[in-house]
């Protein structure tokens, strides 16, 4: 992904942080965050709109230093922290999560989209059940005739009535991603890692069953390309690691080599080997553990990190690799395969009725013409 001018964008990660705070180059106080330039999550390096338009003036820091509050160059709303950033740029070009990945999903579907959707049906069970969220299957048909996989993904009730956001899966996705394209870059493996990054959805009507509702107006749900193969588990996020494959331990190790903060885990997904350009590792809902432990409710902080690192063999790829001190840590969380299949939905939530959204549908008929919605089609 870049900007409109065609540079190169990166993920800025913020540690949580006050609205009081302290310039480092000119010590002077400041008890809002407007005007606040501060470093990404390394560490705590702030500077003041004067200082960093000073002339000629570059601060001498190792990390991106970027404008805390911004407005999303693609949906126009405010806001202050994480987000995708252009360092060429600076302010002129700042984009929240979702917003980046709907451009990313929509740059994707002009490659594997043709036509436009004629009515989609949601699976009235999920055909599988992770630690958060279930998965259904959705059936697009094209005005040709032809049939299109996707799947959607909504949290559990324990999640969703807790106020949990598919924010933060997203985030997740696009960090992983981020990460995957300079592994692939840097390792150049006859199977790359390929992650299918989601498509982040608010439903618009609330959905009823019976009389009980079975997804309500306003929920977000995550909608993404069926993988189509073997569906394997290659790791989880508490340290278990499938035997006979290496390239998703590489990949798992080589974010903590870049990053020394995370590790991306909780690999899933296909195989591909048909002999030709396509084949590749195809995953789906990653998992990230984090020293910080801020990325979502399926990031377990250090305990999954150092589970990892005590099952993980290195390969000739990545023995040479930092890793963490293993006597860092001296308690471990059990190791566990958390994804099962064609469970029930939990208590407390029907499952979704056969039927279809209309907007939905629509937005599944402009990803197939290669676009994404902001607003509601008129």
């Amino acid at each position: 992904m870049s900007c409109p001018k065609g540079h190169a964008v990166i993920s800025v990660d913020y540690e949580a942080f006050t609205s009081n705070w302290k310039c480092d180059r000119c010590k002077m106080s400041f008890s809002s965050n407007d005007g606040r330039w501060r470093c990404c999550s390394k560490c705590n390096f702030d500077h003041c709109l004067p200082c960093m338009k000073a002339v000629d003036y570059k601060p001498n820091h190792l990390h991106t230093v970027a404008y805390v509050t911004y407005v999303c160059n693609e949906c126009g709303k405010g806001f202050t922290g994480d987000r995708v950033y252009c360092p060429t740029c600076k302010v002129a070009y700042d984009v929240c999560y979702p917003c980046a990945l709907r451009k990313m999903t929509a740059k994707d579907s002009t490659v594997d989209g043709n036509g436009r959707v004629k009515s989609v049906v949601i699976s009235s069970t999920p055909f599988a059940s992770g630690a958060t969220r279930d998965a259904f299957k959705v059936d697009a048909t094209m005005e040709d005739g032809k049939k299109q996989d996707y799947v959607l993904k909504a949290f559990k009730p324990l999640y969703f009535n807790t106020g949990m956001e598919m924010d933060i899966v997203v985030k997740i996705h696009l960090k992983a991603y981020e990460l995957a394209l300079e592994f692939n870059k840097e390792m150049q493996l006859n199977h790359p890692i390929i992650f299918k990054r989601p498509i982040l959805h608010t439903m618009t009507s609330t959905v009823e069953k019976d009389g009980r509702n079975v997804f309500v107006k306003g929920e977000k749900v995550a909608l993404e390309p069926f993988i189509h193969g073997q569906y394997e588990k290659f790791s989880s996020n508490s340290g278990f690691i499938l035997d006979g494959y290496t390239a998703p331990g590489v990949f798992t190790h080589f974010t903590w080599h870049k990053t020394r903060e995370l590790i991306v885990c909780d690999l899933q997904g296909v195989r591909q080997i048909r002999g030709n350009e396509h084949d590749a590792y195809y995953f789906t809902d990653p998992a990230i553990n984090s020293l910080k432990q801020n990325w979502g409710p399926t990031d377990i902080g250090k305990p999954g990190i150092m589970n990892f690192f005590k099952f993980h063999k290195c390969s000739k790829f990545c023995n040479t690799w930092a890793k963490p001190s293993l006597g860092d840590l001296i308690i471990r969380v059990p190791v566990v395969q958390r994804t099962t299949y064609a469970d029930p939905r939990a208590p407390g939530r029907e499952m979704p009725q056969p039927g279809m959204d209309t907007e939905l549908s629509q937005m599944f008929a402009q990803l197939m013409a290669g676009m994404m919605f902001t607003e509601k089609p008129k």
